[in-house]
């Protein structure tokens, strides 16, 4: 219900899916904030920040290997 970021704009808000952008450089608090959402958010741009997201995902599910 809080946005992420006052440059927050909604690109779909349905049943289906909520959708936001945001215009901001990125950070180690964003990427925690991303990652406070477990399976519930998905990031989809830019790559290297997915790739980062699921590198830590990655390193976390080895702690439990």
């Amino acid at each position: 219900t809080l946005p992420l970021h006052k440059s927050q704009k909604t690109l779909v808000d349905d049943k289906k899916e909520f959708r936001i952008e945001l215009n901001i450089h990125p950070n180690f608090e964003l990427q925690q904030k991303i990652l406070m959402y477990g399976v519930s958010v998905k990031v989809l741009e830019p790559k290297w920040l997915i790739d980062e997201i699921r590198g830590t995902l990655k390193n976390t599910l080895n702690f439990y290997l």
